[in-house]
């Protein structure tokens, strides 16, 4: 299930530099580009996150279970940036 979040993830990515919204995090036409395939990389890279606990309820009780290796996930949010008006 990972391959097919970490892809949606990628196209998020592309569309964030193909709309311009790298670096002010606003909707620029002047600033967009296409990303090379080692910088959408690099920027997955740097969202991934290690899982170190797994976390899970069993009969209205939390379940901490420690995880061997090999486990994480990818946060969006952790690399790329939005401005916000309200």
């Amino acid at each position: 299930m990972s391959a097919p979040l970490v892809a949606g993830g990628a196209a998020l990515v592309r569309q964030y530099f193909l709309n311009g919204f790298y670096p002010s995090g606003k909707a620029n036409a002047s600033a967009t580009y296409a990303p090379s395939g080692a910088l959408l990389k690099a920027v997955l890279l740097g969202g991934a996150q290690h899982l170190d606990v797994c976390v899970y309820f069993e009969r209205s009780v939390v379940v901490f279970v420690v995880v061997g290796g090999g486990g994480g996930f990818f946060v969006v949010v952790f690399v790329v940036f939005f401005v916000v008006c309200v």
